[in-house]
C-alpha cells in the first residue's frame, strides 16, 4: 500500500520478485521495480511491458491500458493461487491460449483443495476480470481471510 499511496505501481509482481528477508520466513521484500509505473490522480503511464502469466485482462485487451493499483492486486491473486495450488489459475500450451484463458475464463478453485471459503473469496476478489470491481488494497488488509487467526484456520 505504501507504493500505491505514493503513486508507484510495481507492474511486475510475481513470485520471483518477492523474497524472504529472514530465515524464519516472516517478512518479505518486493524487488525488481525495473518496469514500475506511476499513477497519480487516476492517470497512469501506458503499460508497455508485462509477464504474460501475471498479465491482467485489461492489459491483454488494450494496447492503451494504463498503470493502476488493480494490476498489482491481480498479481497478488495470481501469486496466492500459485502458492496454494501449485499451478497457475489461467493456463495454456501457447501464448495465445494463455491470453485467451486470462481474458475469458473465470478463476476456478480446485475442488480437492483444503482451503477456507474466506481465502477462496479473497482470490476471487483479486482476480475479478473487471478492474473497477477488483478488491482494493485498503479492503484486502481487512478482508475476513486476512483477519483469521491460526486457531480459526485449524478448525
Amino acid at each position: 500500500m505504501v507504493c500505491h499511496d505514493s503513486g508507484v505501481i510495481h507492474r511486475d509482481l510475481k513470485l520471483e520478485n518477492v523474497l524472504f528477508t529472514t530465515t524464519a520466513h516472516r517478512k518479505v521484500k518486493v524487488v525488481d521495480f525495473g518496469i514500475a509505473g506511476m499513477c497519480k490522480g487516476g492517470q497512469g503511464e501506458i503499460n508497455d511491458a508485462m509477464t504474460l502469466r501475471y498479465a491482467t485482462p485489461e492489459m491483454l485487451k488494450s494496447s492503451n491500458s494504463k498503470a493502476n493499483p488493480s494490476q498489482d492486486v491481480w498479481t497478488i491473486g495470481i501469486m496466492l493461487y500459485a502458492m496454494l495450488f501449485n499451478s497457475m489459475p489461467f493456463d495454456g500450451s501457447t501464448k495465445d491460449q494463455i491470453k485467451d484463458s486470462i481474458i475469458k475464463q473465470s478463476v476456478k478453485i480446485p475442488k480437492y483443495a483444503p482451503v477456507t471459503n474466506e481465502v477462496a473469496e479473497f482470490i476471487s476478489f483479486c482476480l475479478d476480470k473487471d478492474a473497477n470491481k477488483r478488491i482494493m488494497c485498503k479492503d484486502m488488509i481487512v478482508h475476513p481471510w486476512m483477519m483469521m487467526s491460526d486457531d480459526d484456520l485449524e478448525d
